[in-house]
């Protein structure tokens, strides 16, 4: 697989995104397999880290997801920041080149991984999400005694119990709404945190189709992210002012050094530069 098939493929994913580049290094790395540069828009790929496509093309799709991010309203401090926003940039796209037919996502049709995701569903997640709902009714209920005997269910639960008092809100809410407990307790947390009704059936119809927790919170977040249709010109020009950014920011990092140096000579020349 070539440079330019692979860049036809991410285009694909998003065809609105500014200009960038695909490179495949001839290299290997230790380090990384691929990264995101994005002064210059380019996707570097160390292809001899690979042995199959369906490899490199999970990294391309990574660092491409770095690229959207960058280019987003919501950009990233720094070109390796992985945030939330991130990972549910990455697992959408991820999502569609496997919908779109040219990423094979193995943990759905390895027979190993299916037995495994099955027995982890079935024995921990579930299971963990079931007692922690039974927590909650009880904590209930301790809330009920401590109102008939006049006592504060805080002091209960702060000092008796040792318990965060997050991790008691969680627990009763999930009882109280009634929340599935097929996908987790970390699931759970997430559905008890939107009081919305509706918003929180979207949520957990996302579970059921797969959407990872950072898709999620992303998608129903009132600020989600969406890469702005561009024109070439208004790409370029964005690509320089973030060069003379970089550049201005060197600069002055140059700067300092040399003032540091003088005046640890003592004696130099401290004026302006």
């Amino acid at each position: 697989m070539n440079q330019d098939q692979i860049k036809n493929l991410l285009l694909s994913l998003r065809p609105q995104v500014p200009n960038f580049q695909v490179i495949l290094t001839g290299k290997s790395s230790r380090k990384v397999h691929g990264l995101y540069k994005p002064d210059t828009g380019e996707i570097l790929l160390h292809n001899r880290n690979f042995k199959t496509d369906q490899e490199l093309l999970y990294t391309a799709v990574h660092e491409f997801a770095h690229h959207v991010h960058f280019c987003s309203p919501q950009r990233p401090r720094t070109a390796r920041s992985h945030t939330t926003q991130f990972w549910s940039i990455f697992h959408d796209l991820l999502q569609q080149a496997t919908t779109d037919g040219w990423y094979h996502d193995v943990f759905s049709i390895d027979p190993e991984f299916v037995n495994l995701t099955r027995q982890l569903k079935e024995k921990y997640l579930k299971p963990q999400g079931d007692l922690m709902k039974e927590f909650g009714q009880l904590l209930s209920q301790a809330f009920e005694l401590c109102q008939q005997r006049g006592l504060p269910f805080e002091d209960y639960r702060d000092r008796i119990l040792g318990l965060p008092r997050s991790t008691a809100q969680t627990t009763v809410t999930a009882y109280q709404w009634d929340l599935p407990t097929t996908y987790g307790y970390d699931a759970m947390k997430l559905l008890a945190s939107e009081r919305n009704p509706e918003k929180r059936r979207e949520m957990t119809r996302e579970l059921q189709d797969g959407a990872s927790l950072d898709q999620i919170k992303t998608h129903l977040s009132p600020g989600k992210s969406v890469v702005p249709l561009v024109s070439a010109e208004q790409d370029e020009t964005e690509r320089l002012k973030r060069k003379i950014y970089q550049l201005e920011a060197e600069l002055e990092r140059l700067k300092s050094r040399l003032r540091e140096r003088e005046m640890a000579r003592g004696g130099g020349n401290h004026g302006q530069i």
